[in-house]
């Protein structure tokens, strides 16, 4: 499984929606109550920082087929100066 989501720069009033999403997935695979609160917070917290800190971005979350759990979140930005 796999689902790509797009995070919008300055989009506060759909910000946290991916992250919820994923939870409320991972929540219905059964995941470890608190593993589920861990990766929801990490999850939550890069999202956000995409939409503030950054010209918006994707994440990426994957399951693998023994039930892996991967995000990956790409920022569009000018990076951190030297």
């Amino acid at each position: 499984m796999k689902k790509v989501y797009q995070v919008d720069k300055d989009n506060y009033e759909d910000a946290g929606q991916a992250s919820r999403d994923i939870k409320m997935t991972l929540k219905t695979l059964g995941l470890d109550p608190k593993v589920l609160k861990r990766i929801s917070i990490a999850c939550y917290e890069a999202e956000i920082n995409l939409v503030i800190h950054s010209n918006g971005g994707t994440i990426t979350f994957e399951i693998d087929d023994n039930g892996g759990v991967c995000l990956s979140f790409d920022d569009i930005g000018p990076g951190i100066p030297n």
